[in-house]
């Protein structure tokens, strides 16, 4: 579910850090229609090993759109160009979930691994609704902490 801040902030233009937790196609899917979405950008990749990631951050599906637009908004605020290398690799899904630089994630593991994966993401609050393959795993997942 979205917040106040999440809707202010789109409402600004501001342009939200999006991650992918896994390097498959449904992925490099996710990726182009980030490429092509306003106020998105792919800021970190996330898959069983860094050198999967940095395959995939470096793909042909990846890089276009989401280097060019990553470029057009570092212009804009006066920051560097972005590059392959810009696009933060991480060789495990926990390594993703404590980067504090990114604003939401994507989680495109296998069924098996949705759960687990995107629990790491509700924790640090960077999944907001989280879906598995049935709804007692999706509200497992989603459920508030006691401390909440």
């Amino acid at each position: 579910m979205p917040t106040a801040e999440d809707d202010e902030r789109a409402r600004d233009g501001a342009t939200f850090r999006w991650a992918i937790a896994g390097s498959g196609l449904i992925a490099a899917d996710f990726a182009y229609a980030l490429s092509v979405t306003p106020g998105a950008t792919l800021v970190a990749v996330a898959a069983r090993t860094t050198e999967r990631a940095a395959a995939f951050a470096a793909s042909a599906s990846v890089l276009p759109g989401a280097v060019a637009k990553a470029n057009a908004a570092a212009a804009a605020a006066g920051g560097p160009a972005v590059t392959a290398s810009t696009i933060r690799t991480y060789g495990s899904y926990a390594e993703l979930a404590a980067d504090a630089n990114v604003d939401v994630v994507y989680v495109a593991t296998t069924n098996p691994q949705h759960v687990p994966v995107a629990s790491l993401f509700v924790e640090v609050r960077r999944v907001r609704s989280p879906l598995s393959p049935s709804l007692s795993l999706s509200l497992a997942c989603d459920a508030p902490k006691q401390d909440e």
